[in-house]
């Protein structure tokens, strides 16, 4: 059964997405960048946990760099890592803000929301031919804020 502080974090999470997309929306087509689309399919997939979302979102070739954790990650590696990920993470909340977009790169926080903590961390994205090829992720605070 879901309790209410749940319900409010899964509707608050629900309300952004939704104004993340109208205000996509609004924007013409030729102001919506690539960086964007990618980000939005790389936490769709982590959400989901869609192995074969990543297989297709990220290069063969690509880096996944852990910071804090002095970990560093190859496509393989990182995907292997999915069935941990899936078993830590039951009902977590994933709300991000873009920091900057670049036509090759983007910078994001994140707000992971856990049932007994959350976490707010900054990643980094590299990009080329339409698959990321590089993430860097970092530690910010045991606190989201208002996020």
């Amino acid at each position: 059964m879901m309790t209410q502080k749940t319900l409010l974090t899964t509707l608050m999470l629900f309300m952004a997405l939704g104004n993340f997309k109208n205000a996509l929306a609004q924007n013409t087509s030729e102001e919506i960048t690539t960086p964007p689309q990618l980000v939005e399919r790389w936490y769709g997939a982590l959400g989901g946990v869609d192995r074969r979302g990543f297989e297709e979102l990220i290069a063969e070739d690509a880096k996944i760099v852990l910071k804090d954790l002095g970990v560093e990650q190859t496509k393989s590696e990182f995907i292997a890592a999915l069935d941990e990920w899936e078993k830590s993470t039951r009902n977590a909340n994933i709300i991000f803000r873009y920091e900057l977009i670049e036509d090759d790169s983007a910078s994001v926080l994140v707000c992971y929301r856990f049932e007994t903590n959350e976490q707010l961390i900054s990643e980094s994205f590299t990009f080329s031919n339409d698959q990321i090829t590089g993430s860097v992720q970092e530690f910010k605070s045991d606190n989201c804020g208002d996020m």
